[in-house]
This record gives structure tokens, C-alpha cells and sequence, in this order.
């Protein structure tokens, strides 16, 4: 994980940089499919000597009505099975983004607007819950604005950057019936309130072999007010504050005419979370460091070794501690999560411009150690919550294959995860939550002049979802396709099919038992979404 990204956590980060069109001056883009989905969405690009403005604005929702067959909870009884379809599954969003931005030759600047809506029906659990009488009860609408400005400029050849930001977000959950639908027992509405401000600074400095430094300094102010309807002992009203301070240091050195990179990241956090209602504070003040390394051994072969290895400490942020207000719960007693992290393996690229080839091949083996591991895990039903898993262990391999002949591609990945809990008792050798046995995903693509076509395959093999190791979906997966033509230069339609062979057959068990019962969230069935995009 960069040192640019603050935090560490297990896992890594995924980071995902959108291509910029600076060809077409505006476009916009239809889209309509299964279940009433529809979506509209527009893009205004105008550059002047004074800057350049890009505007984005999109609709969309649906009514996500899908069917699936219903057990009615009742996995021992056939006799009352029946074709359901989803209910209360409806929602529609809206957002707006602004960006102005300019560079000259040693200084560059950004301004950045946006907001966002969404409401959200929220439907209860499938088994008995989607009879023909079942009516909306619960929704959660969420709006959030910010602002962003970053500049950068070029100081003694390195980059300096600074970024500030402020936002704000509202939640609002409400249910007609606190008896029955998602939320926890009895809680008819909640609101949540987040204001977060930020100032971050970083430098990067790039002079030779052995000076490539990057240094991050990260600082956030973030107030959460939490209302509950009724306030009671198991969610209670709240005033909370958070400041944190992140300084990350990263720096790569290249030895052996570059075919040796290590890469040494030492990260800083102080965190302190205020409690206003109750005067009461808690403070997390933790370094962590790693290293990590990359090796060339041929001269003529693009063959490399790599190795990684890091202690980390991160703490819960306010998501994971006080829950959405709806369908995750408030678990303000989590504890910071502490791992070490290991990763080794090799790979292989190769690019040939001549025969318009690109090829990459990686085989990593990964193994983790993690001491309250912070997990989101299903409770029952209605409601789900963020718990610490103490003393687990995570361990497995991970094989990916990109080859991309320029009208044809092919992608390929594997992973294989062994994960259980080390703490002694009933949870001994347990599996661990939301780590499936195995995940398989390809992809074949191909591209002609004014013709795209594409199919992957995904699976997803046994997942456990309770932190005990009891429950269970069964191995299952999915076949996606669809093609994009240019009927002309600027006009564009596309069909996508998701779910082609209309695969359903995601159950739920318990361990020791072969009964098959209909899951809380059942997998949707084949669906079909087209699209008309024109540039001008």
C-alpha cells in the first residue's frame, strides 16, 4: 500500500484513475434495462485561456422488483414454496460534479464541486418477507456536498501539493413498522450528520538512484451528531468528534542498474475521538512500517521476484464504529486491528510494439496475521454489525494473467483463500467471515474497428457469513456478455446481459446439514441493460 493513501489496513487499497477525454467537447448517454433501471447521464467539457471546466450530471434508479423462488423460511416444508419477486428493492440517485482546473509550466490548480442523492427503499429479508400484501416500510436517503481545492507546484525538482476539502452527508432512516423489515428491534427512525474537513500536503522528489522520496501529511476534523427514534440502551443519541494526523514516508531505492527496487514505508497515526455527551476520549497514537522489494534477474527477460512484508495498526473509522442508523448497527466498543503481512511471489511482462503484444503473468502467495481483525459480519435478518475477530489467520495464493493482442484480450484470475481463527474455544479453526474458499474470474474481449464484444465468467466458491463459522452460501457463479457498436463516428449503442444463463442457485446452509434455505439477499436472475451514447 503507497504511503500516499495514509492508513494502512490488511488488505491494501484499489486505486482507480479514470481516463480523461479531452477530444469531445460533450457527450451524454442513455441507458435502460431489467426491473424499470434507467439512467441518464451527461458530460459538458468548455476550455478557455483562463481554464478548464468539466460538468458531469446523472439520474438514474430502478425498481428492482426481480423473481427468485421463496422457501418462506421454511427449508424442512416444500409444500409452501412459492415464485416470489423482490420487494421494497427500489431506489433512484442523482448527483453533479464540477471541476475547474488550470496548469502552467510550474504550478497547477483544482476546484472541485459535488453532490450527490440517494434514497433507498430497504427491503427485509427474502424468506417470507415478499408476499403479494408486503408494502414499503423502511428507506434510507442519503445526500452529501463538498469542496475541494489543490494546487501544486514545482519546488527545488520536486512536486509540492496541497489539498483542502470540506463536506457534509445526512442520513435519514425511517420505518413505518419497527416489528418487522430491516433495522434493529424497535427503532423506528435515525439521522446522521457528518461534517469533515481536511488539509493534506505531500512532496515528492524524484533526483537519482537512491533519492525518490514521497511525504504525505494527511490532517482531518470530523463531527458526527447521531438522533435515534427511541433513544434507548442499545443505540443512544451521540455527539462524537474525531482529529487525525497522518504522516507517511516512502522512498525507492534502485540498485544494480535498476533491476533491484526496495521500497521502505514508515507511517504515523494520531487519532483521537472525542465523546461529548459522555466526556469521554480515546486516543490512538501507532506507527507501522514496511518494505517491500522487486527484482529483475535476466537482462533479456522481463522476469521478476517480489517480496512484502509490513506491520500495521488501524483504527475503526466512524462507519465501522456507528453503523449506517438502518441495516449495520452502532458498535462503538471496536478495537484497533493489528497485522502483519506477508507476500511473495514472481511474475512476468512482456511488450512487443512490432507485433502490437502486451503480456503480464503474477503468482503471488500471501499469509496474514491479524489480532482483532475488524469484519463486517450478518448478524440476523434484520440488521448486521462490525465486530474484532481476535487472533485470526489469513493465508493463500493468487494467480492473474493479462494478454492483450490489441483486437483480441484475455484476462484471467485466481485466488485462493485459507482463512480461520486461531483463539481458543468454540471458534478454534473456525472459518473467518466474507473470505470465500475461492474466487475465479475471465474475461475474453473482442475489438474490431466499430465492433466490441465481450464475455466474462465469474465464481465464487463458499463463503461463510457469520463469525462463528456455522453459516454458509454455496459455491455459485455468473456468466456476464454484451457488445458496444459505433453506428457512427459520435453515436454509439451497447447491449449488456448480466447473469446469461440465469443462475439463482445461491443458498444458504448451516454447517453439518445439506437443507438449502432461500438467502436474506437473493441472487438476481438474468437482466438486460442497452445504451445510446452521442458525443458532439
Amino acid at each position: 500500500m503507497p504511503a500516499k493513501f495514509g492508513r494502512a489496513g490488511i488488505g491494501g487499497v484499489i486505486n482507480i484513475i479514470t481516463k480523461k477525454n479531452i477530444r469531445k467537447r460533450a457527450d451524454v448517454m442513455f441507458s435502460y434495462g431489467s426491473w424499470k433501471f434507467y439512467k441518464t447521464e451527461a458530460n459538458l467539457r468548455y476550455n478557455t485561456k483562463f481554464g478548464n471546466n468539466f460538468l458531469n450530471i446523472g439520474i438514474e434508479g430502478r425498481t428492482g422488483d426481480f423473481p427468485y423462488y421463496n422457501d418462506d423460511n421454511t427449508p424442512f416444508n416444500p409444500d409452501d414454496d412459492y415464485h416470489a419477486r423482490r420487494k421494497n428493492n427500489y431506489y433512484n440517485q442523482k448527483n453533479i460534479l464540477y471541476n475547474f482546473s488550470q496548469d502552467w509550466e510550474k504550478f497547477g490548480i483544482s476546484l472541485t464541486y459535488r453532490n450527490f442523492f440517494k434514497h433507498r427503499d430497504l427491503p427485509g429479508a427474502a424468506p417470507g418477507s415478499d408476499r403479494d400484501n408486503a408494502h414499503p416500510v423502511a428507506y434510507l436517503t442519503t445526500s452529501k456536498n463538498s469542496l475541494e481545492i489543490a494546487n501544486s507546484i514545482l519546488i527545488y525538482k520536486g512536486i509540492f501539493s496541497f489539498q483542502g476539502f470540506a463536506g457534509k452527508e445526512l442520513k435519514k432512516f425511517f420505518n413505518r413498522n419497527p416489528s418487522f423489515g430491516p433495522g434493529l428491534y424497535g427503532l423506528t427512525k435515525s439521522k446522521y450528520v457528518t461534517n469533515k474537513y481536511g488539509l493534506n500536503f505531500s512532496y515528492e522528489l524524484e533526483l537519482n538512484n537512491f533519492i525518490n522520496l514521497k511525504i504525505y501529511n494527511q490532517n482531518y476534523f470530523e463531527r458526527l451528531d447521531i438522533d435515534f427514534t427511541p433513544n434507548s440502551s442499545a443505540v443512544k443519541d451521540g455527539r462524537y468528534k474525531r482529529t487525525e494526523n497522518d504522516f507517511s514516508f516512502e522512498n525507492d531505492f534502485f540498485l544494480f542498474n535498476k533491476k533491484l527496487t526496495i521500497s521502505p514505508v514508515y507511517r504515523i497515526n494520531r487519532i483521537t475521538d472525542k465523546d461529548k455527551k459522555n466526556h469521554t476520549e480515546d486516543t490512538f497514537n501507532k506507527s507501522s512500517w514496511s518494505i517491500g522489494s522487486k527484482f529483475y534477474p535476466f537482462s533479456k527477460y522481463n522476469f521478476y521476484l517480489k517480496v512484502n512484508y509490513g506491520k500495521f495498526k488501524r483504527y475503526p473509522n466512524f462507519y465501522e464504529k456507528f453503523g449506517d442508523g438502518a441495516g449495520i448497527i452502532p458498535n462503538s466498543n471496536l478495537k484497533p486491528e493489528y497485522s502483519r503481512n506477508l507476500d511473495y511471489g514472481f511474475g512476468y511482462d512482456f511488450y512487443s510494439k512490432k507485433y502490437n503484444l502486451n503480456y503480464n503473468f503474477s503468482l503471488t502467495f500471501f499469509k496474514n496475521k491479524i489480532n482483532d481483525l475488524i469484519e463486517y459480519v450478518i448478524v440476523n435478518e434484520r440488521f448486521s454489525e462490525y465486530m474484532n475477530l481476535e487472533d485470526t489467520k489469513i493465508k493463500g495464493v493468487e494467480l492473474t494473467s493479462n494478454l492483450n493482442l490489441g483486437y483480441l484480450q484475455f484476462i484471467f484470475n485466481y485466488t485462493k483463500i485459507d482463512s480461520k481463527s486461531l483463539k481458543e474455544g468454540y471458534r478454534k479453526d473456525k472459518p473467518l467471515p466474507n473470505r470465500p474458499g475461492h474466487t475465479f474470474y475471465s474475461r475474453v474481449q473482442l475489438n474490431l474497428p466499430k465492433f466490441t464484444y465481450w464475455l466474462e465468467y465469474n465464481e465464487i466458491g463458499k463463503n461463510y457469513f457469520d463469525n462463528g463459522g456455522n453459516f454458509y452460501y454455496n459455491c455459485y457463479h455468473t456468466v456476464n456478455t454484451g457488445f458496444i457498436y459505433s453506428l457512427k463516428k459520435k453515436l454509439k449503442l451497447s447491449l449488456t446481459i448480466k447473469n446469461l444463463t440465469n443462475e439463482q442457485n445461491m443458498y444458504a446452509y448451516a454447517e453439518g446439514f445439506k437443507i438449502p434455505k432461500t438467502p436474506y439477499y437473493p441472487l438476481e436472475g438474468r437482466r438486460f441493460y442497452v445504451s445510446v451514447g452521442y458525443s458532439f
